[in-house]
C-alpha cells in the first residue's frame, strides 16, 4: 500500500498542482476581501446596506447559469485549440483589472451624482469576469494527476483554500485596517501573479516533458460514466448539498463554542478550527486512497452528520472537542473528494462543465439561503445540527447513486 501511494504520489504533477493550488487562493484572497469592503463601498456611495447583500445575491444566481456556461465553453476551446487557456486568461486580466476598479470608482466618484451607479456595474461585471475563468481553471486538475491520484492533487488546493478562508471570522477588522486601494491591488496583483505562475508551468514544452505519465494513466483507466444529463444534475445537487451542510456546520459549531464558554466572540477560536481543518486535508487524502473516493465521501458525510448530532445533543466539553477532532477527518474526506468525484463522474472532454455544475450547485445553494434557510444569528445549534444532517445525508445519497457505473 505505502508503494502504492508513493508511485501515486511521483505520478501527480506536483508542479502543476501547486500553480493552480496559487489561483485557488488567489480567488478565495479576492472573494474575501471584496465580501469585507462591498458594504463599506456602497455606503460612501449613499447606497443603504441591503443593497450589498443584493448583489452577492445576484452574484451567486448569475454563477448557477454561467459556471456551467463557461465550464462547457472551455470544453469546446480544448477540443478546437488543444487548450482551455484563451478563456482562462482572458477572464483572470478582465477580472484583475476590474477589481481594482471597484475601488477606484467609488473613491474618485464621490459626490459626482449617478456616477455612483458605476460602482453597481463594476461590481457585477467583475463577478461575471471571475466566474468566467473559474471552473476552466479548476477543472485542468483533470490533466495533472491519474484518477487514482486527484484526491491526493486536490487536497493540495483544499489546503491553501481553508488556509484563507479560515480567517474570514475575523477578516472584516484585519482588510479593513488596509487602504482601500492598496488592500484591492493586493487582490489584483495576486491574481496576475498566480496566472502567469500557472501559465508558466503549463507552457506546452514543459507540460509535455511531464505529462507523459498522468497521460497515460489517463488514457488506459476503463470508466462507464453515466448519461451526461444524470451526471451534471447528480453533480449540482452534490454542491448544494456541501454548501448548505458547510454553513450549518459552521454555525453550529461556532454556537456550541459560545454556549460552553459563555462568550459571545469566538471567532478565533473558529480561525483556529479552520486552520487545523485546512492543515487537515493532506493528511486525510493519505488515508482515502486505501478506498475507494466515493466510499470515502460517504462515509466521511455520515460520520460528520453523525457528529454534528453528538456536538449538540450530548453536550459536554468532551464531546465538543472529540467532535470537532472528528470533523478534522470526516469533513475533510468530503472537502478533497468533491472535485475528484466531479472528474470522474464526467468525460475527460467534459471537465470543464462537470465541474461548472458543481460550483453552480453551491452558488445556487448560497443565493437561496437568505430565501429558505434563517439568518445564522438565529440558527439555534439544534437546527443546524439536523440542517447539516441532512444536507450530508443528501451528499451521501447523490454519490450513493453515482454507484450505478463503474468510474
Amino acid at each position: 500500500m505505502e508503494k502504492q501511494e508513493e508511485d501515486l504520489s511521483v505520478q501527480v504533477l506536483w508542479l502543476q498542482v501547486w500553480g493552480l493550488a496559487g489561483l485557488q487562493g488567489a480567488i478565495a484572497l479576492t472573494w474575501l476581501i471584496y465580501s469585507v469592503y462591498l458594504p463599506k463601498l456602497l455606503e460612501e456611495s449613499y447606497f443603504p446596506a441591503p443593497v450589498s447583500s443584493a448583489l452577492l445575491v445576484v452574484g451567486n444566481g448569475l454563477a448557477v447559469v454561467l459556471e456551467p456556461l463557461m465550464g462547457g465553453l472551455s470544453d469546446r476551446d480544448k477540443q478546437q485549440f488543444g487548450s482551455r487557456f484563451p478563456l482562462i486568461a482572458a477572464g483572470i486580466v478582465l477580472a484583475s483589472t476590474l477589481f481594482i476598479a471597484i475601488p477606484t470608482v467609488v473613491v474618485f466618484g464621490k459626490g459626482v451624482g449617478e456616477f455612483r451607479w458605476v460602482s453597481i456595474v463594476v461590481s457585477v461585471a467583475w463577478t461575471l469576469a471571475m466566474i468566467i475563468f473559474h471552473s476552466p481553471a479548476i477543472s485542468l486538475l483533470r490533466n495533472y494527476a491519474p484518477p487514482e491520484g486527484l484526491v491526493l492533487a486536490n487536497s493540495l488546493l483544499v489546503l491553501v483554500a481553508g488556509l484563507l478562508t479560515a480567517f474570514r471570522p475575523v477578516a472584516h477588522n484585519l482588510v479593513l485596517n488596509l487602504d482601500t486601494i492598496f488592500a484591492f491591488a493586493i487582490g489584483s496583483f495576486s491574481l496576475l501573479g498566480a496566472a502567469a505562475i500557472l501559465r508558466y508551468v503549463n507552457l506546452p514544452e514543459t507540460l509535455a516533458r511531464a505529462n507523459l505519465t498522468v497521460r497515460a494513466a489517463i488514457e488506459h483507466k476503463s470508466t462507464d460514466n453515466p448519461p451526461l444529463k444524470i451526471a451534471l444534475s447528480l453533480i449540482f445537487l452534490s454542491g448544494m448539498a456541501i454548501a448548505w451542510g458547510t454553513q450549518f456546520l459552521t454555525v453550529t459549531l461556532s454556537k456550541m463554542l459560545m454556549l460552553r464558554l459563555e462568550i459571545n466572540n469566538v471567532n478565533w477560536l473558529m480561525v483556529g478550527v479552520g486552520i487545523m481543518l485546512a492543515l487537515a486535508a493532506p493528511p486525510t487524502a493519505d488515508w482515502t486512497l486505501r478506498i475507494d473516493n466515493r466510499r470515502a465521501i460517504c462515509i466521511g458525510a455520515i460520520a460528520t452528520a453523525i457528529l454534528l448530532q453528538i456536538a449538540v445533543f450530548i453536550p459536554s466539553w468532551l464531546t465538543l472537542i472529540l467532535a470537532i477532532l472528528g470533523l478534522l477527518v470526516a469533513f475533510n474526506l468530503v472537502l478533497n473528494g468533491a472535485i475528484p468525484f466531479v472528474l470522474m463522474l464526467v468525460a475527460p472532454h467534459q471537465a470543464g462543465i462537470g465541474v461548472g455544475m458543481y460550483f453552480g450547485g453551491i452558488a445556487g445553494a448560497e443565493s437561496l439561503s437568505g430565501l429558505l434557510l434563517p439568518p445564522e444569528q438565529s440558527v439555534i445549534p439544534s437546527v443546524g445540527a439536523i440542517g447539516g444532517a441532512i444536507a450530508f445525508l443528501c451528499l451521501a445519497a447523490c454519490v450513493r447513486v453515482s454507484g450505478r457505473w463503474r468510474i
